[in-house]
């Protein structure tokens, strides 16, 4: 099947480069020409040129918008896509000199080329892109800028490519794809997916969007024909703007970006845990199985998602109704589920079947799609006859409201669109009796989101809505899209494009995109069973905005696996609950400043040696994923950014800059925090998030002093209010570290809170990299002992120091309305900075246990050639005995005895060099 697959991509390649051939830039159209003269008007700097018209709006002090149009031509300035508003033009410079005009902000700089007319963006006297070709013949649009021919670019939606788009062509068609597995179309060309985006993010730290109320078609080649150009080819009758948006890093052109189209609303919080789902769920019964299954053996779960199957069969398809023969008491059974923490979502679609009960009534009222002769437009899916709904009228939007409303009321927590593309939607369509559907084709899952979302608003305006996308336009995000990546066939293939689709989609606005967990077609030569490949995913799908499986196979459910994977499984969805303070931190991040969840490994370093890393991103700035994406991988390459790193899992630490090589376990998939690093997590994993309220947190603060000064926010709320934010019914945590040569210190502080906000929390407060043993803590100025054994439960008010782990834990309870402060005193800080990993045979420790401390012998082989010592500590942290060994040459073999003793328990053995580098063995003395 595969071979069949790839003869016809590589036959469709083949045919895209041929038309590539056909054209030639810039296009036969006319520019703007030399300027004639110009206007200021309130928010508009108007240039009349010798062939067009041009108009500039400014919308922030980084946020350019240029409109080119006809000369004399009547204008009308509407966008879809574009909620910002632009501001008066008084407020800024207007300079003008014999050669140009120039608008200058605080920030940035629009400077305008007179004769011919060109416009570049400027900061800090570097021009940054310029465009110097825009016009217009017949139904043809031709754009182009000058670039920098190093530029590195990330963005336009969730494609199959690369996660570094330089030298790509991008088409912009949203285009269903049955199944997916392979990038050999990512190779040249970005083809078109379910989400197209035309937004794009440079290393030279600015975006650029193109837009136009009737977007058509449209390819951009991103240095793909010219490495000092991009140049965008549409067919499209709408007139056509473009926003260049400044930035001085990432950060800051996804906020401007995100304020300029709109930003994510807050999820419920319950969209965050474990989502069950199935292509094929067809009955209560069988659902009461899953979740019965499912939590009697532990393993979390928040929803489950039920596709077609919920309204009855395929005939039923448009009735939004519950079908009755599978699911007789849909209300009774969402509240039974309810009462258990799981909510209910179910799928919808744009297709009204020929035999639903709706379709009559839809076809009198022409809600229907129309097609040019005026008849109603008639598709063939499945050997079934159906109807596509016209969303794109005011009274169809109106019935799909009614239809929603009722069903929420009943009990469905939330809605999985799909066939948003939409897949069939034929050039003789005609949308709200004037609009040809190759026109607004890209446009018609922005309005069924608009839809979904201003229904819910104005009928439930407490609570925050829970929409799953197939599609998406510019936009969408603000109406609270989760979109997910199509159809990814159950390959190994499949799983590795996971990571470019979610960072492209994350730079174009859509934080949430996520994958269906497992793959979601299983094709004829791949076995439906793959344990390893599921455990991998689930891993993987931990750290993914959205965690949810999903198929067409007969078992999706995680109980099924066998072990190891069947551990491993569950261990990776409990992870993910214990990680809820920290996500729910990233969810309120991109709410309020547009940063998403999965970045590229050059979001906060902009390098070409980051940016072309497909198979590892960031989790928010403080965890770095490497996922396993190779059947039976052993050894896992993982490239770190500049400075300090550590392993999540233990106590190791990588000086950052260059390759690691990382052996692999089953257990958990490779996953480094930065130094200077805090991830709060839950005391436990709960069984749903219903269940979860902060009252207790673990913050795990990664310190090093090569990073003196870190925070981190926590955000808090009930996790179910819309108007949370505006109402402020939520609190802010802000976790302070400070690390010095002598000194560690960790802070506390409620930054907001309101009348919901909790008075007190327990904290366990682990500090890493403690590599020293403490000469004091004080928690609130207050010394408080430290223990070399761990108590249990641990006594608060008491701090117990992991010489193995270099960990010191410190459990206490936080009156939330003060601030705490923990500072850890001790010397030579500075002297153990870093813990290698040698060969697992340098220090040899045997007998163990032995029962005289005068009978064990020590075997060393020397990882580095330094001098060593020799030191053994007790549980309490006493040096009772130290030897130097000397200089050593590497992989030299020496042996040692200790001496005689009568102290008797467990003690520690560290076999040291000049440079700090430590290996411990633990041994028994009975």
């Amino acid at each position: 099947m595969r071979n069949n697959v790839r003869t016809g991509m590589w036959k469709f390649i083949g045919a895209t480069i041929a038309l590539i051939g056909c054209f030639s830039w810039p296009i036969l159209a006319q520019n703007a020409g030399n300027l004639l003269r110009f206007s200021v008007l309130n928010t508009e700097l108007r240039l009349v040129g010798s062939s067009a018209e041009v108009r500039v709006q400014v919308f922030s002090n980084n946020v350019f918008k240029v409109t080119q149009f006809p000369s004399n031509s009547a204008f009308q300035d509407t966008s879809y896509a574009v909620v910002g508003q632009p501001l008066s033009l008084r407020q800024f410079q207007l300079v003008e000199t014999p050669a140009t005009l120039t608008i200058v902000t605080p920030s940035s700089q629009l400077e305008i080329t007179k004769s011919p007319i060109s416009i570049a963006l400027k900061s800090n006297g570097k021009t940054k892109i310029k465009q110097d070709v825009f016009g217009y013949k017949n139904q043809n649009v031709s754009i182009s800028f000058v670039i920098d021919p190093n530029e590195i670019f990330h963005g336009t939606g969730g494609r199959v490519s690369k996660v570094n788009l330089t030298g790509k062509v991008s088409e912009f068609t949203n285009t269903f794809r049955p199944w997916y597995f392979d990038d050999i179309y990512g190779q040249t060309f970005g083809l078109a997916q379910s989400i197209t985006i035309p937004f794009f993010v440079a290393s030279g730290q600015y975006g650029l969007l193109l837009d136009s109320p009737l977007p058509g078609d449209m390819r951009t080649y991103l240095g793909a024909l010219d490495s000092t150009r991009i140049d965008a080819q549409i067919s499209s009758l709408g007139l056509w703007s473009y926003y260049l948006i400044n930035g001085a890093n990432n950060d800051e052109i996804l906020y401007e970006y995100t304020a300029l189209t709109g930003r994510q609303p807050l999820v419920p919080r319950w969209a965050l845990g474990y989502l069950q789902s199935k292509s094929s769920y067809s009955t209560e019964r069988e659902l009461n199985d899953v979740i019965t299954n499912l939590q009697s053996q532990s393993f979390p779960l928040d929803a489950v998602i039920i596709n077609t199957p919920w309204q009855g069969n395929t005939n039923n398809l448009g009735n939004m109704n519950w079908g009755q023969t599978g699911f007789p008491s849909p209300a009774n059974m969402m509240k039974n589920w309810l009462a258990k923490g799981v909510k209910t979502v179910v799928m919808n679609s744009p297709y009204v079947n020929k035999a639903s009960a709706n379709y009559r009534s839809l076809d009198s009222l022409r809600l229907l799609t129309k097609t040019l002769s005026g008849s109603t437009g008639l598709l063939t899916q499945g050997g079934d006859t159906t109807s596509l709904l016209d969303i794109f009228q005011t009274n169809t939007q109106q019935w799909l409201a009614s239809k929603l409303t009722p069903r929420t009321n009943d009990g469905i927590g939330g809605w999985a669109s799909v066939g948003l593309e939409p897949p069939q939607h034929p050039t003789f369509f005609v949308h709200n009796n004037t609009n040809p559907s190759t026109q607004v084709h890209n446009l018609y899952s922005l309005l069924w989101a608009k839809t979904i979302y201003d229904n819910h608003r104005a009928a439930f305006p407490a609570s925050r809505l829970f929409h799953l996308t197939s599609s998406a336009w510019t936009g969408a995000q603000r109406y609270g899209v989760l979109p997910w990546t199509g159809n990814v066939a159950r390959y190994w293939l499949g799983l590795t494009l996971q990571i470019p689709m979610m960072i492209h989609a994350g730079y174009s606005g859509l934080a949430y995109m996520h994958s269906d967990i497992g793959g979601y077609v299983t094709p004829s030569d791949k076995a439906p069973k793959d344990e390893e490949m599921d455990m991998r995913w689930t891993q993987f799908g931990t750290f993914s905005p959205i965690m949810r499986v999903n198929g067409e196979r007969n078992v999706t459910e995680p109980y099924i696996l066998t072990q190891p994977f069947y551990n491993n499984t569950r261990a990776a969805i409990k992870l993910r609950y214990q990680l809820l303070p920290y996500i729910y931190s990233l969810a309120y991040q991109t709410t309020t400043t547009g940063r998403p969840f999965c970045l590229s490994m050059d979001y906060f370093e902009p390098s070409n040696r980051l940016a072309n890393i497909d198979d590892q991103f960031f989790f928010g700035k403080n965890l770095l994923i490497a996922p396993v994406m190779i059947h039976g991988m052993l050894v896992r390459k993982v490239q770190l950014p500049n400075g300090k790193w550590f392993d999540f899992w233990s106590k190791k630490s990588y000086q950052g800059g260059g390759t690691i090589f990382e052996n692999v376990v089953l257990e958990n998939i490779p996953v480094y925090v930065p130094a200077g690093g805090f991830v709060p997590m839950a005391v436990s994993a709960k069984s749903s998030t219903d269940a979860y309220v902060s009252d207790s947190l673990v913050i795990k603060f990664f310190q090093d002093v090569s990073v003196p000064n870190s925070d981190f926010t926590i955000f808090h709320d009930k996790g179910t209010e819309a108007n949370v934010l505006t109402n402020q019914n939520y609190e802010l945590l802000k976790l302070t570290g400070k690390s010095k040569t002598d000194t560690i210190g960790v802070t506390l502080t409620r930054t907001h809170t309101s009348a919901q906000g909790l008075g007190s929390r327990y904290i366990l407060l682990e500090i890493k990299n403690v590599t020293n043993i403490p000469k004091a803590v004080l928690l609130d100025g207050q010394t408080i002992p430290v223990r070399f054994v761990t108590d249990s439960p641990l006594k608060a008010k008491t701090a117990y120091y992991d010489l193995a782990n270099f960990q010191l834990s410190i459990p206490f309870d936080w009156d939330c309305n003060k601030t705490a402060s923990a500072q850890i005193i001790r010397t030579d800080l500075g002297i153990l900075t870093s813990v290698v990993t040698p060969a697992q045979d340098a220090l040899v420790v045997y007998p163990n246990p032995a029962r005289d401390l005068g009978a064990v012998n020590l075997q060393i082989i020397a990882p580095t050639t330094d001098d060593y010592t020799i030191e053994v500590i007790d549980i309490l942290g006493t040096l009772i005995y130290k030897h130097t060994l000397g200089n050593l040459t590497q992989y030299q073999q020496t042996h040692h005895s200790l001496p005689s003793a009568p102290q008797k328990g467990i003690f520690t053995v560290l076999l040291r060099n000049t440079k700090g580098e430590a290996t411990t063995k633990k041994m028994m003395i009975l």
